[in-house]
């Protein structure tokens, strides 16, 4: 797939927000009313962090995406949104878009989960599916481009397209590696984790394909 120009300035900037929110996430906290010692000891950490703190071009997709659907969480009437606007993002989150009973159940899927407590935790203060504000038209348009982008990007047999976009999708939603493969049907016991080989293949090709609009920090 070739890259419109709008397309690479969307991703450029949505990979260096997920770069950005990942430093925040990581880096050392700054102590409450701290003592000196303290004070040192976090002067430090944050040396420390900032000389060897990297992430690697899959780990940044694979953000993006999380933003991405963060971003379709917080999104006005969500319902409505997704099941309307069939020339929009919510066709990107599927493989077969004339498939609207498939469509439909990943959408439900993920909105139950929301709804059981699975997605989204208001009494958890870090939570980055709590209930925030409405997203910025950038914000929703990065989402639109990560979702259509990545989804013509999947590597392997084709047939296999729609169970890797779910297991990213269901992934990146907050499901666990278990309950992804619990609903996907894997019983590879023998074979490692089946779900964490599907998403670190599809993260390295997609990020192989974009490398050119990575951002320049990340250790290849």
């Amino acid at each position: 797939m070739k890259l419109t120009e709008q397309q690479e300035t969307v991703l450029r900037r949505a990979f260096l927000r997920a770069l950005e929110h990942e430093r925040c996430r990581n880096q050392p906290a700054y102590p409450e009313n701290p003592t000196d010692e303290q004070l040192a000891k976090y002067s430090s950490d944050i040396l420390a962090f900032e000389l060897g703190w990297t992430l690697k071009p899959r780990q940044i997709v694979f953000v993006a995406l999380e933003m991405a659907m963060d971003t379709l969480r917080r999104l006005p009437d969500v319902e409505r949104g997704w099941l309307g606007m069939r020339t929009n993002f919510p066709s990107s989150l599927v493989i077969d878009d004339s498939s609207e009973k498939y469509r439909e159940s990943l959408y439900w899927e993920i909105i139950q989960m929301i709804r059981d407590g699975k997605i989204g935790n208001p009494d958890i203060e870090d939570d980055r599916f709590a209930p925030r504000s409405v997203p910025t038209s950038k914000e929703i348009t990065e989402m639109e481009v990560v979702f259509e982008v990545y989804r013509s990007l999947l590597v392997g047999r084709p047939q296999n397209h729609a169970r890797d976009w779910r297991i990213l999708c269901w992934l990146a939603a907050g499901m666990t590696m278990m309950e992804v493969g619990k609903r996907i049907g894997f019983r590879h016991k023998n074979q490692g984790n089946p779900v964490q080989k599907r998403k670190e293949l599809q993260c390295v090709a997609i990020a192989y394909t974009l490398k050119d609009v990575m951002p320049e920090q990340l250790s290849w």
